[in-house]
């Protein structure tokens, strides 16, 4: 049994969990509801359907259960929005982590010749303290600055580096 209210005999009904079991959260001590999601992700807007009841002071107007829908709102409502994000930050498969480990062996091969071929580059100019670009860096022009030009140069150089330069544009 939930505490009843000084004035009026209304109180928070635990049948509202099964109208909204995923973000509905109850403080006993405060005897509150709060929104699970939004207080884990709020937005930095003010457009919460309940203002920032379900976050900050939580909610406690009994009467008022349409207001639960209201803060659930459309689909790109606030609580919507952070129950997209909970659901995203719980969801291990596009966590950074699995995401690169889910890469080819090969794939991954490529990107570490492409960023030590670039930062050979990057080191050769800066130990000469030479600039890296030009004002006309396109396909056409003649010197398309420092670095491009290395590049270019390192994959004439090197049969490795130049088979996976190949497919970016340089």
């Amino acid at each position: 049994m939930y505490p009843q209210k000084e004035f009026g005999n209304s109180s928070f009904k635990s049948s509202w969990f099964n109208e909204f079991p995923d973000w509905l959260e109850y403080s006993i001590e405060k005897d509150t509801l709060f929104c699970f999601y939004c207080y884990l992700f709020k937005p930095n807007s003010e457009e919460h359907g309940g203002g920032n009841a379900f976050v900050g002071g939580g909610f406690s107007n009994w009467k008022k259960k349409e207001r639960l829908q209201t803060h659930v709102g459309k689909s790109g409502s606030a609580h919507n929005r952070a129950r997209i994000k909970y659901e995203t930050f719980v969801n291990q498969k596009q966590n950074i982590d699995c995401v690169l480990f889910k890469k080819s062996k090969r794939t991954k091969e490529e990107y570490r010749i492409r960023l030590n071929g670039s930062i050979d580059c990057v080191r050769f100019l800066l130990w000469q303290g030479l600039s890296f670009r030009r004002n006309d860096e396109s396909e056409d022009s003649k010197n398309q600055g420092n670095f491009l030009e290395l590049l270019k140069w390192l994959c004439d150089h090197n049969n490795e580096i130049n088979a996976i330069f190949l497919n970016y544009c340089i």
